[in-house]
Order: structure tokens, then C-alpha cells, then sequence
């Protein structure tokens, strides 16, 4: 599609949301399908979603590469995700680790 079709397309608004949605990565994933969410005790659909409804019939999603090499933009946002991570493991008491934090051998 060409930047002028684009800009004149009805769908710019979402098309917009699709590329804050991937930020700054580098090597966004495209996917095409669909989903439903589906209550087991009653078989009522909760939600569905289908790419075929967004701009292009794509959804794109971030490629969470961690290395900066790849894609910086990903690969920042992880860094953030392991401090996390290692400080939850090492002082306990955050994110449901008992506060004596956690021990590699089986007791």
C-alpha cells in the first residue's frame, strides 16, 4: 500500500494503534488468524478476535528478541523483565516468593 492510500484509508486510526502497539521493534512478527475464549462449564464464547478484522487482515506483535544486536527496543524491555526476575529470586517477598526467598535444593 502506498504512504498517500494509507493516509487517505479509513482505517488509519487502527493501523496507527497497530505500530504504538510493536513500539520501536525492530522485526515486528505478523501473524493472521483468530481466537476465541470460551467458557468450559457453558460453551459461551467470552471473547474471539480475529486478525481479518484488523487493517491489512495482519496482527502484529513484538519479536522479544532479547538481544540488542536483534532489536534493541525488545531487548531493552527485557532487561528490565530479569532484574526483576534475579531480585524476586534473590530477597523473596515480591511477585508471591516467600520473603526467606527461594532455594535451588528440594527439601
Amino acid at each position: 500500500m502506498q504512504v498517500t492510500d494509507r493516509l487517505r484509508s479509513p482505517d488509519l486510526g487502527r493501523w496507527l494503534a497497530q505500530v504504538q502497539q510493536v513500539g520501536r521493534c525492530t522485526n515486528p512478527i505478523r501473524v493472521v488468524g483468530s481466537s476465541e475464549t470460551i467458557d468450559t462449564a457453558t460453551g459461551v464464547v467470552l471473547r474471539s478476535y480475529s486478525s481479518a478484522s484488523e487493517p491489512d487482515g495482519i496482527t502484529y506483535l513484538r519479536c522479544g528478541n532479547r538481544r540488542r544486536a536483534v532489536c534493541e527496543s525488545c531487548s531493552h524491555q527485557y532487561q528490565g523483565d530479569i532484574f526483576h526476575v534475579i531480585m524476586a529470586g534473590a530477597a523473596g517477598g515480591m511477585k508471591n516468593v516467600p520473603a526467606e526467598g527461594v532455594c535451588c535444593t528440594s527439601r
